[in-house]
């Protein structure tokens, strides 16, 4: 029989909780439903380039960040910029959005990409300045950066990086 120390301390048993062994079983298949356990980690893969369609969704989005000149620019640092990878974690604390779920369809189809080993484009980044107290901003790719998180936050993500 286990024994609970009631709240002052007095060291009175209480009520009968339960074994050892029913414990042992709640605590093996507490959290089974969620994703993270039915997904085991497993690495996403990365195009070399991005496509067309990344680097105009990427100058829509900068549009509106910046003027339509700037956008363009920076746009055009994209396209002859060199791929770098970043770990997953440290690219969302960078950017200081939320991690959306994976219930969230573009993050779930992007999951699925991952479990089937499909390359999806690298993420496009604006460089952040911290003493200026501008973030990172990603231009394009949010939903496979969430998912790439979700499968393994320690991943290297790959990523066009360019500075203003």
């Amino acid at each position: 029989m286990l024994s609970l120390v009631n709240a002052r301390g007095t060291g009175r048993r209480r009520r009968r909780v339960g074994t050892r062994a029913s414990a042992r079983r709640f605590y093996a298949t507490a959290g089974r439903n969620s994703d993270s356990y039915n997904m085991a980690k497993r690495a996403a893969e990365w195009s070399a380039r991005p496509g067309e369609d990344a680097l105009n969704g990427a100058l829509r989005y900068l549009s509106l960040q910046f003027s339509a000149t700037q956008a363009l620019k920076l746009v055009t640092k994209a396209r002859r910029t060199a791929r770098t990878e970043h770990v997953a974690k440290d690219i969302l604390r960078a950017c200081q959005l939320p991690l959306l779920a994976t219930d969230e369809y573009h993050v779930a189809e992007n999951l699925k990409k991952i479990r089937k080993g499909k390359a999806m484009a690298p993420l496009i980044l604006v460089r952040g300045d911290l003493t200026a107290g501008r973030s990172l901003v990603v231009a394009d790719g949010y939903h496979r950066l969430c998912a790439a998180c979700h499968a393994d936050e320690d991943t290297p993500v790959a990523a066009i990086l360019v500075t203003l």
